[in-house]
């Protein structure tokens, strides 16, 4: 079981190191073999299935979002602990909710990350 004083540390460590843009820092969170499922990958990296495997993938991904969304700071709305796993809740892209599911391995590691957006009806 996941307590919430370690979800919300996880949750605070990757918030702070995506508005830091400290790399190594973020990847630190994630097993070499993370997979990473978001509407983003689709958008941004063109990858229809929309999921990359694997620490340098997510590197690359997160290089190229550090490019993109140079002015981007993440706002932590909530943490969530699970049996096994972390939900953190926040404003993502253009301000909007967005969150993500991290189921974590036996070293405390994401090794999964699924990413759900907000998008405003028109």
């Amino acid at each position: 079981m996941i307590s919430e004083k370690m979800a919300e540390r996880i949750c605070y460590d990757w918030i702070n190191a995506w508005n830091d843009r400290r790399m190594e820092n973020l990847l630190s969170l994630y097993s070499d073999d993370v997979e990473l499922t978001s509407p983003m990958v689709v958008k941004d990296l063109k990858k229809p299935i929309g999921t990359i495997k694997g620490k340098d993938e997510v590197r690359r991904y997160y290089s190229k979002g550090f490019q993109l969304y140079p002015d981007l700071q993440y706002d932590l709305l909530q943490s969530f602990a699970g049996v096994d796993s972390i939900l953190i809740y926040y404003h993502g892209v253009d301000g909007n909710p967005t969150a993500s599911f991290m189921p974590l391995d036996y070293d405390g590691l994401v090794k999964k990350v699924v990413v759900h957006y907000y998008h405003p009806r028109d």
